[in-house]
């Protein structure tokens, strides 16, 4: 007789990965792997049915929903423009974009030697530095370098000939490494197939490992509320919700495959 495998109680060691992939083509468009907190939530709208006494004598739920959400422990720039609706911009050497930069640098023989070379018409003022304030203006000289003045060439600045002391310049410069996440005002999210595996153990024995797969043919982020605590300890949350794929035969929003 064939035995089979029936599955019921396990421990949730963790959720391993979120995987997103496009639905025309199944490359892989967001990989979540360091996921915390995760949490499948389901629910439906119920209508109750009365008698001629109005007493409940039953509800008919339809209108069903479901949602993975989680965070990941680390920021993650794929996550964030799939949350936004948008595409993340990748630079090269052909499509640079343009970046920013704020050195605080110190003079030596009247020049600073900033981080990168300004894009032209960027570095219009210097500011020096007096107990981390903006202490002195220098603006960015016609002609000869005078008082008050400094001249750019590369990303070398050259101050008065008596200057000394620490300086601050922000500037905008042309960046071939740099990645590119914009926000904007209306924009429809994108749809995805979502994979999302986790690891589970045998109750009786957790040297027997499981895994497990939520399948949802249909699956987009909820841009509504997006909060990213800015500090080292801080999670990037995500929620993404589960959408009937209108198009098949087969009514589904997810489903869960568990295997040795």
């Amino acid at each position: 007789m064939e035995q089979t495998l029936d599955l019921n109680e396990l421990v949730v060691k963790k959720m391993r990965e979120v995987v997103l992939s496009d639905i025309e083509d199944g490359s892989v468009a967001v990989r979540i792997t360091s996921v915390e907190d995760a949490s499948l939530k389901t629910g439906a709208e119920g209508t109750e049915v009365l008698d001629n006494d109005k007493a409940s004598i039953m509800t008919l739920y339809n209108a069903a929903t479901a949602s993975l959400s989680g965070s990941n422990s680390i920021f993650s720039t794929d996550l964030y423009a799939a949350q936004l609706g948008s595409q993340k911009e990748v630079a090269t050497t052909a499509n640079k974009i343009k970046a920013y930069s704020a050195d605080i640098k110190t003079a030596s023989e009247g020049k600073l030697e900033l981080n990168h070379e300004p894009a032209a018409g960027s570095l219009k003022y210097v500011y020096k530095l007096v107990n981390n304030g903006l202490a002195e203006k220098l603006t960015l000289a016609t002609g000869e370098v005078t008082e008050g003045h400094f001249s750019v060439s590369g990303s070398t600045v050259t101050l008065p000939a008596d200057a000394e002391g620490t300086y601050w310049a922000q500037y905008e410069y042309e960046s071939t490494s740099a990645n590119k996440i914009t926000k904007k005002t209306a924009v429809d999210g994108t749809q995805f197939k979502m994979h999302a595996y986790a690891l589970f153990l045998d109750k009786c024995n957790k040297n027997t490992v499981y895994t497990g797969v939520i399948v949802a043919s249909r699956a987009e982020f909820d841009p509504s509320s997006i909060e990213l605590a800015l500090k080292a300890d801080g999670k990037h949350p995500f929620e993404i919700k589960f959408n009937k794929d209108y198009c098949s035969s087969e009514d589904t929003l997810f489903s869960i495959i568990i295997d040795k």
